[in-house]
């Protein structure tokens, strides 16, 4: 999971490289089964430490320049570029970043998801993710590598209960579903996510009110 822009050091195994001989945790030597038998592997290879793996595939870390890829139980390296940067693998999916400081997506077979590289980007969730351009605004991205919406934001959340919340360039709040369709003609100060078919809603003056998934306010008094 995408907590930070750096890996901490609690996540890595206790795993060190040694000339003579290697302390391996239970797990990757049952996930490497016969590829690692002795340290040969490790000084051919030039690897300097094993991080924790997911879904087939185990984080390692060169010595030379700190940079970091995925290995398969079979020894192959998943991409021939090396990153800054990644984070495990999710339904298919890890998080990347170049040396650029730039993001992306990565599949079990090397390919980035998208051809553009973000400023920033989070976990899918429902299908899609958060993801942000130079410019600091918003979009979401399907695991195809396409933006959903021709509109950036200046925030996005996830979605909940189908309705995500997005605020436009002059302050004011909205919700939209998948299909980029808005649930108010009218914007508001703040709102909050929907909870049990009803979010909350503030208009400029302070005043609240709440409303259904059909659009509908509740209460004629504010």
């Amino acid at each position: 999971v995408k907590l930070s822009g750096e890996i901490s050091e609690c996540e890595k195994f206790d795993t060190k490289v040694a000339a003579t001989e290697i302390t391996i945790l239970e797990e990757i030597t049952g996930f490497f089964n016969d590829v690692i038998e002795t340290t040969e592997w490790w000084k051919n290879n030039n690897v300097l430490d094993l991080l924790h793996y997911q879904e087939d595939f185990v984080i390692i870390q060169r010595p030379k320049d700190q940079l970091y890829n995925f290995i398969d139980k079979e020894g192959n390296y998943l991409s021939d570029e090396w990153f800054i940067n990644v984070y495990d693998f999710h339904d298919g999916l890890a998080i990347i970043q170049r040396g650029d400081g730039l993001w992306n997506y990565i599949d079990k077979q090397g390919n980035y998801i998208s051809d553009k590289w973000f400023y920033d980007v989070y976990d899918f969730h429902d299908g899609v993710a958060i993801v942000q351009r130079e410019d600091e605004l918003y979009n979401f991205i399907d695991k195809q590598g396409n933006i959903l919406y021709d509109e950036w934001f200046n925030y996005l959340g996830n979605f909940h209960e189908g309705f995500a919340k997005v605020q436009r360039g002059d302050g004011l709040y909205n919700l939209i579903d998948k299909d980029g369709k808005y649930l108010f003609n009218e914007w508001f100060y703040n709102l909050s996510n929907f909870d049990n078919g009803f979010a909350t809603i503030e208009r400029e003056d302070g005043l609240c009110n709440l409303i259904s998934k059909q659009g509908n306010i509740l209460s004629d008094e504010w």
